[in-house]
């Protein structure tokens, strides 16, 4: 998608372009033939852990459920156990089973990760371009490149991240914000991100991992995950949206340099994700978000529901990526959502237990 946007932009451009795939789960997993003890593990994943799980843990390195689960009860844990309460005493042992079920594929699948980016000129002074948000792919990728090679991060935006995973050299930019310029944008993105994705999701599954076939290292995808009226639905969106891209090149929306001003390009997305109305609601009533785990968009249950369950309601409020969309179902009035959420996070400090264990005020000041 970001591919054909940037030909409809830029149809002279002559820069050399490689589409390159790759995945946070299959860059991420690799790196644990490194890691030095359980905290190094949860360190290197943590982007995983929506819900902070062992089985979460498991499951993102594809170790076999009934091995995994049977090794853990040997040492007095299970799946369910939450990942920032495993007692200090155990996290050894749940790092010698990783490592025991899973150690040597972590580290065939790092040289593979390493051949792969070789195989596609993975060097010199490189751009990478994608989505964002905080420069997780372009951090890693940096670390299979090492020193010889200088990337520069484009996205549509990014946001701050917590002092120890900057790299010396890092440089990023983003196109709609950045940390100090245009941040209420990126709280808007925060805030209905599954809405937004949805515009760059690939007609392929995601990638899970690499395999050498014919003499080379390829991508091996999962199965799509969006088919039927769901993925009718996303091509449309998809269509429309670089139909829209269009129409802005012929209609002189864009400035001298091909883009088109941020202020444009969120406009009329505020209008319909920030600000929903009941008939946008009614279009993700069906839909299901898939990452890692399904999630649907919209409350599984009502209000009076969640009333007399309310820790039932805050769990799934943390839990639900869109949550302008999950108060405006649920509450059915046309209320200042979006400003609602901004005063719990950024004069509250909204965050789940695990966000508060494992990350800073900082990086999740809007």
């Amino acid at each position: 998608m970001l591919q054909e946007a940037f030909r409809i932009l830029y149809p002279d451009c002559a820069v050399p372009q490689c589409y390159v795939c790759v995945s946070r789960q299959a860059l991420l997993v690799p790196l644990l033939a490194d890691a030095a003890d359980f905290d190094g593990m949860i360190a290197v994943l943590k982007c995983f852990f929506h819900r902070p799980l062992l089985n979460t843990l498991g499951a993102v390195c594809k170790l076999e459920p009934e091995s995994f689960q049977r090794e853990l009860r040997k040492v007095g844990l299970c799946g369910e156990s939450q990942i920032h309460e495993i007692p200090k005493g155990k996290k050894r042992d749940v790092y010698d089973i990783v490592k025991r079920l899973g150690g040597a594929r972590f580290q065939r699948q790092k040289e593979y990760v390493e051949a792969y980016l070789k195989e596609n000129q993975f060097h010199g002074n490189l751009a990478i371009v994608d989505i964002g948000w905080k420069g997780t792919m372009q951090t890693v990728l940096q670390k299979y490149a090492g020193a010889g090679t200088a990337l520069h991060g484009y996205y549509l935006g990014v946001m701050n991240m917590e002092s120890g995973e900057y790299y010396d050299g890092m440089c990023r930019n983003g196109y709609l914000f950045e940390p100090g310029w245009k941040e209420e944008y990126a709280l808007m993105e925060r805030l209905t991100g599954q809405i937004f994705e949805i515009l760059f999701l690939s007609a392929t599954g995601t990638v899970q991992e690499y395999a050498m076939g014919k003499g080379a290292v390829r991508p091996v995808f999962a199965e799509p995950e969006y088919a039927g009226a769901e993925g009718e639905f996303i091509d449309s969106l998809q269509s429309a949206a670089l139909q829209f891209l269009e129409m802005a090149r012929e209609n002189g929306l864009c400035e001298e340099e091909g883009a088109i001003h941020p202020d444009i390009a969120m406009s009329p997305y505020a209008r319909f994700a920030v600000y929903p109305s009941m008939s946008t609601i009614k279009i993700f009533e069906k839909f299901r978000f898939v990452d890692g785990e399904m999630h649907k968009l919209l409350p599984e249950h009502g209000i009076f529901y969640y009333a007399r369950h309310p820790k039932i309601g805050k769990q799934d409020l943390n839990e639900c990526l869109c949550k302008i969309f999950f108060l405006r179902k649920l509450l059915k009035v046309n209320l200042p959502y979006f400003k609602i959420l901004q005063l719990f996070i950024t004069k509250l400090h909204m965050k789940s237990d695990y966000r508060k264990k494992y990350y800073s005020k900082e990086e999740d000041g809007a």
